[in-house]
């Protein structure tokens, strides 16, 4: 989860920060001047967040805890020493984390089930341009960092 330490005060997670930046940094804004469209913002910063986001940890964590050539090449890609014994050792610490995220097989398959539809809603926000490339808002910063459109 994202954090900021600003003068000792701790702003975690990516819509706290957002408001934050917000309040103290307002040029540009992060949230649109009109309210229908602020709110359709708002709700889908809170979609990515709660709904979006937390589909790609699952998967990535699933995978990190059921393959252990993906544990060693992630271990290579950072240049961690001995990458087959650090990913031999990280399992523990890559099962806790998958099960924090709620990584297990049936809610992988859920959102695998899922994926889809998640993704055409992102198309249509897209459409109707609540994510908005010339103009990026606090839902593209939150929705798009999951995505890499081409």
């Amino acid at each position: 989860m994202p954090a900021l330490d600003v003068d000792g005060r701790r702003i975690q997670g990516t819509t706290k920060i957002a408001r934050y930046l917000e309040e103290t940094r307002p040029e540009p804004s992060l949230y649109p001047s009109d309210a229908g469209r602020r709110g359709k913002v708002e709700a889908a910063e809170l979609w990515g967040e709660a709904v979006f986001q937390p589909m790609p940890r699952r998967f990535f964590r699933w995978v990190l805890r059921h393959d252990s050539d993906m544990r060693v090449s992630l271990a290579e890609g950072i240049g961690m020493p001995v990458p087959r014994l650090a990913a031999a050792a990280n399992l523990p610490v890559v099962t806790l984390l998958g099960l924090a995220a709620g990584s297990t097989a049936e809610a992988v398959r859920g959102d695998l089930a899922q994926l889809p539809s998640v993704l055409d809603h992102v198309d249509a926000l897209i459409e109707e341009g609540t994510i908005d490339a010339d103009h990026r808002t606090a839902a593209d910063f939150q929705i798009l960092t999951t995505v890499q459109a081409r």
